[in-house]
């Protein structure tokens, strides 16, 4: 097992040589693949722990990017990475990892490990500030799903959002109201994980199968269904918490929340 400590210039020159695969091409042979084979937990994590002490080393944040070489907008998150001035920024303040997910075996160790019960889409970054090991962007962590469509302007501001030394901000002072809310949020939120990872396990099995070249049945329908949910959960929890907030701040001493249900192939 192996994972990429990243060099951006040979990152750019591949780039430059080479085209990208797309999820609609999974099956053909890829001709780009940035993220390596991975194999096991323990190889992660070793590769993790060393990344995580040259950034403490070199006064860098780490930079954790969890995606897969069937991923478009994983591809495409390796070719902003080549763009001249995106490279020079990284190479300056981040000590980059990829982390190759596989077909979904290899992401609740590493998310949980962050205090987060699942990924929401591929790639995710985790900016992490190595001394304490906190998470910086959790706030933010699906935004790279949409990967493609991002701008190299949009790239640049989020990356120079963060800055080596930078600690997660402190947790305000909650009520016992908000607190026992939120954590009613959180419970729901892990229900729906696990009931995630059940979907992405079969899903996984379906889509190795196609990138070998088999065409299983009804894999585009059980890939649309499982990511409706995956993009609609994350503005869904958005909202439970932030109308939390409001009916805490409006001194409401029993909040009401109304959950989602979402519909998942594997029900």
């Amino acid at each position: 097992m192996r994972v990429f400590r990243v060099n951006h210039l040979a990152v750019l020159f591949a780039v430059i040589a080479i085209g990208f695969s797309s999820l609609a091409n999974a099956g053909r042979a890829q001709e780009f693949t940035p993220f390596p084979e991975t194999d096991s937990y323990a190889g992660v994590f070793a590769q993790m722990n060393a990344a995580r002490k040259r950034a403490v080393a070199s006064d860098k944040l780490l930079m954790y990017v969890m995606g897969a070489n069937w991923c478009h907008d994983s591809l495409a998150f390796v070719r902003m990475m080549g763009n001249p001035e995106i490279a020079a920024l990284l190479d300056k303040n981040y000590e980059v990892l990829l982390i190759n997910v596989g077909y979904f075996e290899y992401i609740r160790d590493i998310i949980t490990r962050y205090g987060e019960p699942i990924v929401y889409g591929t790639p995710t970054v985790l900016v992490v500030e190595p001394e304490s090991d906190a998470l910086l962007n959790r706030a933010t962590l699906p935004f790279w799903r949409n990967a493609d469509v991002i701008s190299l302007d949009q790239s640049r501001a989020y990356f120079e959002a963060f800055s080596p030394g930078q600690q997660p901000p402190p947790k305000g002072i909650r009520s016992a109201v908000l607190a026992q809310a939120l954590d009613d949020i959180t419970r729901f939120e892990q229900r729906q994980a696990e009931r995630l990872y059940e979907a992405l396990e079969k899903l996984g099995v379906l889509l190795k199968a196609q990138d070998n070249g088999e065409k299983p049945e009804g894999f585009m329908q059980k890939w649309n269904n499982v990511a409706k949910m995956r993009g609609a959960i994350t503005g869904d929890l958005q909202a439970l918490r932030a109308r939390a907030a409001r009916q805490a701040a409006a001194g409401e001493t029993d909040i009401q929340l109304e959950f989602p249900h979402y519909s998942l192939f594997t029900d």
